[in-house]
């Protein structure tokens, strides 16, 4: 047991370049793992580090994975853990976040050229099974039987009981995701009369930034510190989360609130995607929409972008935008109209 332990430890030291405990390892790993498991039976891992915590990938080395946040992972990303497991739980929600691919331009052509192009495969290949194809599906997607597309649910066992946000909230989500919650949140009083409020600001656009939003938020800001919220709160259920899908908005809202506020940071001040899997007791939206020539791709795209920034507050959520442009998306509409029949229409101070 020493022996083994010892090996894994020179194995998994990040300084160690002697090629010869690997030859040790591949010589007994069988072994070394079995012992292994019984001083840890249980390991944690990032999808990256699984090939540094089980070197060989011999299938059945673990007996189960347990992939967590699997909506917003791709398929490749988790294969290094599929491919030693002998069972596998995969957990997500295939409505928020989907995977991000960073590659440029230039390296998804020379990929799609080579691993498509080149073998014969077709742009219906391509669109499918690519994990950097436009709409490519997630790892839970795939694990739940969806095919080609990456709003599908599948065939899953879903979770339906949500604990987070108060019922009005819970509700958009609800609308957006068609999840059929059943809605068990504790109340709670919202400190500004209302769980839901809709900012409408008209504004225009210089460099991709709405200063009219900015101004709004800021206001907003004001008035929840002044009853005893704050960025860098401890006390979740004191806390502030300013939200934008574009990161222009997000860096110009930041930039303005840490004028006033220096406990405004990246934590709590950011884009939708940084957000995920966080929560706030107040959210404010700014969704940068302005002219009639914005396109509302982005966030109408499916339910996924503002299921998640409108998921992310407890207490209560401040939308700040065009009201009249949002109206013009399929699921922002839904979100401007539950506001309109659940909530109030204000502005700052009001």
């Amino acid at each position: 047991m020493l022996q083994s332990l010892d090996l894994y430890a020179s194995i998994i030291d990040p300084d160690n370049q002697d090629g010869t405990v690997y030859r040790r390892l591949s010589g007994g790993w069988r072994e070394l793992y079995r012992n292994l498991s019984l001083v840890f039976p249980i390991l944690t891992s990032t999808l990256n580090s699984i090939r540094n915590l089980l070197p060989f990938p011999d299938s059945g080395s673990l007996a189960y994975v347990f992939a967590d946040e699997a909506g917003t992972t791709g398929i490749h990303q988790l294969f290094p853990a599929l491919v030693r497991a002998k069972k596998a739980l995969v957990v997500g929600d295939p409505l928020q976040l989907q995977p991000v691919m960073n590659l440029s331009k230039e390296m998804v052509e020379r990929y799609y050229e080579t691993a498509f192009v080149a073998q014969g495969l077709t742009d219906e290949n391509y669109d499918l099974y690519s994990p950097s194809a436009y709409e490519a599906t997630s790892a839970y997607q795939r694990a739940a039987g969806v095919q080609g597309t990456c709003f599908g649910k599948g065939k899953g066992i879903v979770l339906i009981d949500h604990f987070r946000c108060s019922p009005p909230i819970a509700a958009i989500s609800n609308a957006l995701g068609e999840y059929g919650l059943v809605i068990k949140t504790r109340p709670i009083t919202p400190v500004l009369g209302t769980h839901l409020i809709a900012t409408d600001i008209r504004g225009s656009q210089e460099n991709m930034v709405n200063f009219g939003e900015i101004e709004a938020v800021v206001e907003w800001v004001r008035i929840l510190y002044s009853h005893g919220y704050s960025f860098g709160s401890k006390n979740v259920e004191k806390s502030i989360g300013v939200l934008s899908p574009y990161r222009k908005q997000a860096n110009a809202l930041r930039r303005a609130l840490q004028a006033e506020y220096p406990d405004c940071n990246e934590d709590n001040t950011n884009t939708i995607h940084t957000f995920q899997g966080g929560e706030k007791a107040i959210v404010l939206l700014s969704t940068r929409q302005s002219q009639p020539s914005d396109t509302l791709m982005f966030l109408n795209r499916g339910p996924n972008l503002l299921n998640v920034g409108v998921s992310r507050a407890i207490e209560s959520l401040i939308l700040v935008g065009n009201l009249e442009r949002l109206r013009g998306g399929v699921y922002s509409r839904i979100v401007v109209e539950h506001i309109e029949r659940h909530g109030q229409i204000r502005v700052p101070g009001n």
